[in-house]
């Protein structure tokens, strides 16, 4: 079994870089990790073409692979995809996760890494891939999940708290501005905005605060 995932693997390399010197533009491919990333490489030298990946974020271990011929941009195709659950009253691992995953059957090469934050995961998938992975994945780890994709490429975070709230959310947002004496800095709103395209803030004193910030994932160029 093994051996014949190995050998499709292989095949589908040598087919994308015989593709990108044949129509002299960028074919992407699948995930690849490990030595199929070096299998790619060398594909790509016999057709005289380069091959590109990108995995959505630094030192991911699965990458999307791209042929295309020197001077033609290499193109990725895969999507980002939104796994969230109830975290307050449910603890999700990247165990579970990825255990639920691969139970549903699909081919391993046709998603990346699982990114794991309190409450939600960040998956890219192929675009053939996310469809099925909406519809049939809603479980995991015995905790009901949601499944969204990320349209446009809009990276969406919700952080709430049903604390004491804000009274002057403008005020607050101000550099420098604090209600914690003169040993706090009171840069938590600047550095979320530095990071992030937008920033909504909602707040009712004695209720608590909702704080919205959306990011565009742009399409990265990949590395050789």
């Amino acid at each position: 079994m093994r051996a014949d995932a190995e050998g499709q693997t292989a095949l589908r390399l040598r087919q994308g870089a015989q593709r990108a010197e044949k129509l002299d533009r960028a074919v992407p491919g699948r995930f690849v990790t490990g030595m199929e990333r070096q299998e790619a490489q060398r594909e790509a030298k016999v057709c005289s073409v380069l091959a590109s990946f990108d995995g959505g974020w630094d030192d991911a271990e699965r990458v999307q692979v791209c042929f295309h011929p020197d001077g033609v941009d290499a193109e990725f195709t895969a999507v980002w995809l939104e796994i969230s659950w109830a975290a307050k009253f449910a603890r999700v691992g990247h165990s579970d996760l990825l255990g639920s995953l691969m139970a549903l059957g699909m081919d391993r090469s046709l998603f990346g890494d699982l990114m794991v934050e309190d409450g939600t995961a960040y998956l890219l998938a192929m675009p053939e891939a996310a469809k099925s992975l909406q519809d049939e994945w809603h479980e995991a780890g015995h905790t009901a999940i949601r499944v969204r994709l990320l349209d446009g490429g809009v990276l969406e975070i919700a952080v709430y708290d049903w604390g004491r709230g804000i009274a002057d959310v403008e005020k607050a947002r101000e550099p420098l501005f604090t209600t914690g004496g003169e040993e706090r800095s009171g840069m938590g709103f600047t550095i979320m905005e530095s990071f992030m395209d937008k920033l909504k803030v909602k707040s009712t004193p004695g209720k608590g605060t909702t704080v919205t910030m959306l990011r565009t994932i742009r399409q990265r160029r990949g590395f050789r």
